[in-house]
């Protein structure tokens, strides 16, 4: 397993890679603010870090890009967006395509402080949106091949907070834009490489306590191995709404039963993957990067995923 940190295209950025070492970075990626990117870009590839563009982006319209759509023009114009954003990785060889299915409805989003609002009520069923993902999606992968770029389709939430998703304490009020989620497809029906997101897979169960969310992640985490090439290290707390939550890793909650994953489970998800050198990994927190991942090191450590050298590297804690 290849641990990463993330990045996006402030100079801040530049000063954790070079604070961390760290072998591969998943950039936060805004298609239509490509320009915004090259001082990062050129960083990376100088320094020949392993590369993933996580795609975000607004049509000309305003919308947020979605495969799950009913609007021909909306669905030609998402496709578009992320084929460029896989012409992007392609010439500066970067290795993968991280992607959202997208919503149901169409949404606008604030970027700055991350706002998603409805832009109208028309709602698209839910297995209609499934026949337009699944389309999109096998043309997409078949697209990344010819690139030599790998598309990474990342589990979902299926509600979002109000306001601010930099605000955590906004969890306790939802709000529905019904994101599309593939997680209740048959498995086998997913023919395409996976990103498991701790947090949002664990948010796809609504409950009063974490017994069943977790039993839910660690079934899914292992139906979903084998296509699994990316994992999102998050995991969420009360209340278990469907929304999402990003914090530190050295958030006491974090070793407590009720997150879900808490640190022992995590550490139990993470040694799913001891043979495999496929799959990069990194955690998404809202800031302290360098801190966060030499956290997760730790984490990937004792679960007998770091080899010495790497382990050796690492800042005491």
């Amino acid at each position: 397993m290849k641990l990463g940190i993330k990045v996006g295209p402030q100079h801040q950025s530049i000063l954790d890679l070079e604070e961390t070492n760290a072998p591969f970075a998943e950039v936060w990626f805004r298609i239509d603010k490509k320009d915004d990117y090259q001082k990062l870009f050129s960083f990376l590839r100088k320094k020949q870090i392993d590369t993933g563009l996580h795609f975000w982006g607004l049509t000309r319209e305003g919308i947020v890009p979605t495969l799950a759509h009913d609007d021909p023009s909306l669905l030609q114009e998402s496709m578009d967006l992320i084929k460029q954003t896989i012409d992007i990785a392609s010439h500066h060889s970067f290795s993968y395509v991280n992607i959202h299915p997208g919503f149901r409805m169409r949404i606008g989003c604030e970027y700055t402080d991350l706002i998603f609002s409805s832009l109208d009520d028309h709602i698209v069923p839910q297995e209609q949106a499934t026949i337009h993902f699944l389309d999109c999606i096998d043309r997409l992968t078949a697209y990344g091949a010819e690139k030599n770029v790998l598309l990474t389709v990342e589990t979902t939430p299926i509600r979002l907070q109000t306001g601010s998703l930099h605000n955590n304490k906004n969890r306790h009020s939802i709000q529905d834009f019904c994101e599309y989620s593939y997680i209740d497809l048959p498995t086998d029906t997913l023919q395409f490489a996976i990103t498991n997101d701790f947090g949002h897979t664990a948010a796809n169960i609504i409950s009063e306590n974490a017994k069943p969310i977790w039993d839910f992640l660690y079934k899914k985490t292992i139906e979903y191995a084998p296509k699994t090439r990316l994992l999102h290290l998050g995991f969420i707390v009360p209340p278990y709404n469907g929304t999402d939550y990003h914090d530190q890793l050295d958030n006491p909650i974090f070793e407590t039963p009720d997150a879900v994953p808490n640190k022992n489970q995590m550490v139990n998800l993470l040694r799913l993957f001891q043979k495999r050198d496929d799959v990069w990994a990194l955690v998404e927190p809202d800031g302290q990067h360098p801190k966060n991942y030499f956290l997760a090191q730790k984490l990937l450590s004792e679960a007998g995923l770091c080899p010495p050298e790497i382990e050796a590297k690492s800042e005491p804690l």
